[in-house]
């Protein structure tokens, strides 16, 4: 699935530049946010996954993400410009996603050409009512990853996550359903943000959802390229460094014991 519209690769010196326009139909703008859509960060990573697999004419994926910064957000109607380093293997390879000649989200990443080749032992999630805490997240249904809250403290918080059956990111595959292993990412800013709605009711404030972005996001790892879309992961978020509205956490995400995707995710919470 290629949800955006890309035009031809042009090569350059350095790399390669792809344009593509973010139109209000967008698959991932849906739920994200209601009133005002903006595009998950992780949907900027499916537009470089998908311009680069155009531009080295290779079936790459994520493996890892050295740094990576979300300067400002993405609304409907931005026309933008993706700056691709050249094929380097392993190695980390420089991009830059551009708004009028501005840089919105820069850094280094690297890629396999590694395929999936049988999906991991997994628990299959089940829809049942949740219990503890109520999820407060300003996502609607189909952008919203956190089910349940099963423990929390001060510092940290460990919950139950899905992928919705309508979600953009899921796709067939050989193996099955699946999705993208840098969406695990999204779980944990939402883990995050579930953290400090949870914190806020504790402290005698306003049970509300608390909304924001993802600011940045270094030291990831993704052991698969893909995961099970119908998956029950367990996604833990532990904060590391808090100076309000910013935080950053380590996350990581699971399948029964295994971690599959771990990461820091900084965030900025809309107050």
């Amino acid at each position: 699935m290629n949800p955006f519209e890309c035009s031809s690769p042009i090569e350059t010196e350095s790399g390669w530049t792809v344009q593509t326009s973010l139109t209000a139909e967008s698959p991932y703008l849906r739920g994200h946010f209601p009133g005002r859509p903006i595009l998950p960060a992780v949907a900027q990573l499916a537009a470089l996954t998908q311009a680069t697999r155009s531009a080295w004419d290779r079936e790459v994926h994520l493996s890892a993400i050295k740094d990576l910064r979300f300067r400002q957000p993405l609304f409907p109607g931005a026309e933008l410009e993706l700056r691709l380093g050249a094929f380097a293997g392993a190695d980390d390879t420089r991009f830059g996603i551009f708004l009028e000649g501005k840089p919105v989200s820069q850094g280094a990443v690297s890629w396999t050409e590694e395929a999936l080749t049988e999906l991991p032992g997994h628990a299959v999630f089940e829809a049942k009512a949740p219990s503890g805490p109520p999820i407060l997240l300003p996502q609607e249904a189909e952008a919203r990853y956190i089910h349940e809250c099963l423990r929390s403290d001060e510092d940290s918080l460990e919950c139950l996550a899905f992928v919705p059956g309508n979600n953009p990111f899921r796709t067939e595959s050989a193996h099955g359903c699946v999705i993208p292993a840098f969406l695990a990412l999204e779980m944990g800013a939402q883990a995050a943000a579930t953290h400090e709605g949870v914190m806020r009711s504790a402290e005698g404030g306003e049970a509300s959802a608390v909304g924001g972005y993802v600011v940045r996001c270094r030291q990831a790892s993704f052991e698969l390229p893909q995961l099970p879309a119908d998956a029950a992961f367990r996604v833990m978020a532990r904060c590391m460094e808090a100076a309000p509205p910013l935080r950053t956490y380590r996350v990581e995400i699971a399948l029964e014991e295994q971690v599959v995707v771990r990461g820091l995710v900084s965030t900025f919470a809309d107050a």
